[in-house]
């Protein structure tokens, strides 16, 4: 049977309307529909990517202090609620691969313990100096693993030489209920304790947003958190 036009939008919208995945008994589930908006008034010709400025730095459009940012498919985006207690994130092991320059943000929660396999065929140093969470693993050979355990919440860049970009980028959340994302996504957070949360999105480069929501035992909820300067708190006027 073919379906018209209408027919197909209708069903487009129903499955975009789909709440979080069933929770175990006595749990709650919640859907967090994950926003990045550019400044509120601005325009943005034919939805193309706009410029970020760094404040306090001049550059030409397009290089150097001016980024592209495109709020439509804005990665490296993490998602976590506060507060989540019980305990971290499981244990995750991840390939090291120096001499590359490090790629998506990978989530973790404070207390959880990370392992860094070193891939490549010949020794490398690892090491961190980001505050909180500083170590330093000294020389791994090849194939071999360092365990690391997060101490605390922020980013962390995983480096094997002092000259070079960080082979990899950690953002550790105060919970275990957290995630990476982009823009115009969804993130699913399962099994979680009923009680009130704040949703919390952070970003590298853009001001992230927060939501309140509350949980009820076998039930999902579903909630919208924005990244960008519109989410900034406003300020009074005197």
């Amino acid at each position: 049977m073919r379906l018209t036009v209408p027919v197909l939008s209708l069903l487009g919208l129903l499955v975009g309307c789909q709440s979080a995945p069933k929770a175990s008994p006595g749990m709650a589930s919640l859907r967090v529909d994950v926003v990045a908006e550019p400044k509120a008034g601005s325009k943005l010709a034919d939805r193309a990517p706009v410029m970020y400025d760094q404040p306090g730095m001049t550059a030409t459009p397009g290089t150097g202090a001016y980024e592209p940012v495109d709020y439509d498919n804005l990665s490296d985006i993490v998602v976590y609620l506060e507060p989540a207690g019980g305990s971290a994130s499981a244990p995750r092991t991840i390939d090291v691969k120096p001499g590359t320059t490090a790629g998506a943000i990978v989530p973790a929660s404070v207390g959880q313990r990370l392992t860094f396999r070193n891939a490549p065929a010949q020794p490398t140093s690892l090491y961190s100096v980001s505050d909180g969470n500083e170590f330093d693993a000294g020389s791994v050979p090849a194939g071999g693993t360092t365990d690391f355990s997060v101490r605390s919440p922020g980013l962390i860049e995983l480096l094997t030489d002092p000259a070079k970009d960080p082979v990899l980028r950690i953002y550790a959340a105060p919970s275990r209920f957290v995630a990476a994302t982009r823009s115009g996504k969804s993130v699913d957070f399962v099994d979680v304790p009923p009680g009130a949360y704040t949703v919390v999105a952070w970003h590298p480069r853009l001001p992230g947003g927060r939501s309140s929501v509350n949980l009820a035992a076998d039930r999902s909820a579903r909630v919208r958190v924005t990244i960008g300067v519109n989410a900034l708190p406003k300020v009074g006027a005197r």
